[in-house]
């Protein structure tokens, strides 16, 4: 199963549509996730997995993109976690962040799968160039007839 099909996450695309007001944020930067992904094909880099979602912003608003691209990815199933260890770019306002995440997918509630993400800012570009700092989050994900339905947070803390 394919359940980091929601970072994140991932995925690129350019900035999603300006909402009123200022929409880059400062640190910490939150972004939501509550459609499911896009899979596209793996590559050499991202033989695992790579998926595309939409960013949305804490009150709901489009914010971005990200690009989640998995190098490896194992169930446990002893303990029905699946592990994926990878990259996740957040292409939101003012930039792109860069980050090196390892996301847990507990599968022990399924059909509501709890996801926990946790990793580091490894990189950036625009307002985020040469940032560091780190990325945490996580949420659900409830599998009904119509696929998955995630509802995941994450928060950059930048440096």
């Amino acid at each position: 199963m394919k359940t980091m099909f929601l970072l994140v996450a991932v995925i690129l695309a350019t900035a999603g549509a300006a909402q009123a007001g200022n929409p880059i944020q400062s640190s910490p930067v939150v972004v939501k996730i509550a459609d499911p992904p896009t899979f596209l094909v793996p590559t050499p880099h991202c033989p695992a997995e790579r998926s595309h979602v939409q960013l949305l912003s804490p009150d709901g608003h489009q914010l971005g993109t990200s690009l989640l691209c998995v190098q490896t990815a194992n169930f446990d199933e002893s303990t029905a976690t699946f592990t994926e260890i990878g990259t996740l770019t957040l292409y939101v306002p003012g930039g792109k962040l860069e980050t090196a995440v390892t996301i847990i997918d507990d599968f022990t509630g399924f059909p509501v799968l709890t996801q926990t993400l946790t990793g580091s800012v490894t990189g950036g570009s625009g307002i985020y160039l040469g940032t560091t700092g780190s990325i945490t989050g996580g949420g659900t994900i409830l599998f009904g007839t119509d696929g998955p339905l995630p509802d995941l947070t994450f928060t950059v803390a930048l440096d």
